[in-house]
């Protein structure tokens, strides 16, 4: 018998853990059953029609798709076309977007025979082990099918409650074969707050794997060098001690793996921070949802946090310089208008974080917010993601406005290419939103917006932002110095896009950086040596650095810099330096 496991991930770099832990489940009580189980993954952008051709070639007995916002649309098409093809072949669905509403899937799609609800690993094997002995559906906890009787499908979704029941997800050869992708891990499940936006706000018992079972899995990880691992955990530190042991062990360990956690940052004690002061750079990434800074806002969808104490713990692990953080927003949630929400982001902005994502909220089915969707006005789209369009407090007309600015801020503030020019043009304008705003509307007005283009098109339409914005020349050149400074940090190679104060750089120049370079950084090899660039900028470093309204004598100077990359690895500058005159002869 063979049973196909399937999913459609957003990106090539995701994996599914959710196909990994029902295969793995299966096989681990799979007793004689000679069922055979593949997994197969794609992602949203290949062709469906090319997905279910390959997934029909392979003359499956059985096919299960695991079910999310973002793949939805693809697995109704391709499931409908499985079934054109094979009309008797058994269509199984999972997965939060399908578990919670059950009947109504199974009405929608009727190439659908069945719809796990809650977690499979109990459910799942049961239901093999049942099909391939009677060829029927059987009625197991779990499993809703075309002849269970019609109730709230929340009353059949189940968990296991024992989590030391369920096996690692991933072998051997996966680990080894994956390690260049994000691979997810989850040491508990459930989370102990109810936001009403969340499908964790449905009941879910909070559980977790013993510690030295996780340390012992985390090792796996660590030994086939894997590049990344997510936990997905709903609120990691929700234990404390538990939390503290699990970085204490990965510090000792110091591995080349990132490991990235969503935290409630209003849980971290000074303990954590003294802790975390130990930890290598790149060795944890944490994700914190803010979602708003409105006190009414968060009472209305039942978030509990302490937005102080939150700014405090944030700064700190800002100051460590060790730890990506990456914060959360939420536009369009009930109670929060277009004007509070600017403030909800000048205040989130103003912690200094390496990423600030905007989202949208999103109506899932089985939420509060769902239930309650009528009752806050809120307007949206019936059809995945359910993104919200309109609410009482926030107009269409301003959530296009945040979409518009959501899309510059993505490009300018979050991609990491333009840290010091955002910065500074920043400091330029009342408040950060205001500065997006109208870069926004800027681009808006100059038909840029969802405008793919070369990346170099991208800096010069930035530049031409603020050539209109930023009257004051001073301000202008010292801006478009820092510009050039990103730049050289990013590529090893490119032309700088703006011809302003563009000055070539000489042999004698090149000869001049390479001495510096050699000083500071001792080559692998006679023949291996680092890569770098000469460039000139026209200020000196206290000027680039200092924010411009602290300078106090702004004079414009060429000034040779050196930049080191690591190539051919990350290509990531490592290294960057002003070359000070006459050093050649020891001046």
């Amino acid at each position: 018998m063979n049973v196909i496991l399937t999913t459609l991930n957003s990106q090539y770099v995701h994996t599914s853990l959710a196909v990994r832990s029902l295969r793995q489940a299966f096989l681990m009580n799979k007793a004689e059953t000679p069922i055979s189980l593949t997994v197969k993954e794609y992602t949203i952008n290949d062709d469906w029609q090319k997905i279910a051709s390959e997934l029909f070639l392979l003359q499956p007995d059985l096919v299960f798709f695991s079910c999310y916002i973002w793949n939805m649309k693809e697995v109704a098409k391709i499931g409908n076309r499985l079934k054109q093809w094979l009309p008797s072949l058994p269509v199984l669905l999972g997965g939060p977007e399908v578990g919670y509403r059950a009947f109504e899937v199974l009405a929608q799609y009727p190439w659908v025979n069945g719809i796990f609800c809650g977690e499979g690993e109990e459910s799942f094997p049961a239901f093999l082990r049942h099909w391939y002995q009677n060829q029927t559906f059987p009625d197991i906890p779990g499993l809703i099918h075309r002849q269970t009787v019609q109730n709230n499908p929340l009353d059949s979704t189940i968990y296991v409650m024992d989590m030391e029941t369920l096996p690692f997800p991933y072998t051997s050869e996966e680990l080894l074969g994956t390690k260049h992708q994000i691979l997810y891990y989850e040491s508990s499940r459930g989370c102990p707050y109810s936001c009403q936006y969340c499908l964790s706000s449905v009941h879910q018992p909070l559980r977790f794997l013993r510690l030295e079972r996780v340390f012992c899995e985390l090792d796996s990880f660590i030994t086939f060098g894997v590049q990344q691992v997510k936990f997905v955990d709903r609120t990691f530190n929700a234990n404390k001690s538990r939390a503290r042991n699990i970085w204490e062990y990965l510090i000792e360990k110091a591995p080349h793996t990132n490991f990235h956690f969503e935290l409630a940052a209003d849980l971290l004690e000074q303990e954590d921070i003294e802790l975390l002061r130990r930890a290598p750079k790149g060795l944890f990434q944490f994700e914190i949802g803010i979602q708003s800074t409105n006190p009414h806002t968060l009472a209305l969808v039942q978030r509990v946090t302490n937005f102080e104490k939150i700014s405090t713990m944030v700064k700190q692990l800002r100051e460590l310089g060790t730890i990506h953080l990456h914060l959360d927003l939420i536009a369009g949630l009930p109670g929060e208008t277009y004007l509070e929400f600017s403030k909800s982001f000048n205040d989130v902005y103003a912690l200094g974080a390496d990423m600030l994502q905007l989202g949208f909220l999103k109506v899932l089915p089985g939420t509060g917010m769902e239930r309650q969707a009528q009752h806050f006005g809120i307007v949206y789209d019936p059809e995945p993601p359910y993104e919200v369009l309109q609410t009482h407090q926030i107009s269409a007309r301003d959530l296009l406005r945040l979409h518009h600015i959501e899309e510059v801020f993505e490009r300018y503030g979050n991609s990491g290419r333009y840290h010091y020019t955002i910065e500074g043009l920043v400091s330029f304008f009342p408040q950060p939103f205001l500065c997006f705003e109208t870069l926004a509307q800027y681009y808006e007005e100059h038909h840029w917006l969802q405008f793919g283009g070369k990346e170099a098109t991208h800096w010069q339409h930035l530049w031409c932002f603020i050539v209109d914005q930023v009257q004051n020349e001073k301000k202008r050149m010292w801006l478009l110095q820092r510009m050039k400074l990103d730049f050289f940090l990013k590529y090893a190679d490119e032309v700088f896009p703006i011809s302003l104060y563009h000055w070539e750089v000489s042999s004698e120049d090149k000869r001049r950086v390479l001495h510096d370079v050699d000083a500071r950084h001792v080559r692998q090899s006679s023949v291996n040596k680092p890569k770098y660039r000469a460039a000139y900028l026209g200020l000196s470093t206290p000027l680039l650095l200092t924010p411009f309204h602290e300078i106090e004598d702004y004079t414009e100077n060429k000034t040779l810099f050196g930049f080191v990359y690591d190539y051919p690895h990350s290509k990531a500058c490592i290294d960057w330096f002003e070359i000070k005159e006459g050093f050649l002869n020891g001046t």
